[in-house]
């Protein structure tokens, strides 16, 4: 009789994932990257910590909101909305 053929599972590459929490990776502009790193410096966070904080903020924010206003896709749209995205970031953290 012939020896059976002993097969090890091949190891996983990389560093383990050592949080429960999935990974998720998002495109986003220069300029918006510098606007989180900026309220990251003033709140005491990363910036990991600090995306996270702002889509909360953003999530706890818009919970009571029934009907959302669609602004146009005029300049003065434009505007607007980095003008409230400038205050919503710019904002201290509240404890």
């Amino acid at each position: 009789m012939t020896k059976p053929i002993k097969v090890t599972p091949k190891k996983g590459r990389g560093r383990p994932a050592i949080g429960k929490d999935p990974h998720v990776t998002a495109r986003m502009p220069a300029e918006t990257i510098n606007q989180v790193e900026t309220w990251a410096a003033a709140n005491d966070a990363g910036r990991s910590e600090a995306i996270r904080r702002l889509v909360e903020i953003g999530l706890s924010q818009s919970a009571g909101i029934r009907k959302l206003r669609v602004l146009s896709t005029s300049k003065q749209g434009a505007d607007r909305a980095a003008e409230l995205l400038g205050k919503t970031i710019n904002r201290p953290k509240r404890r």
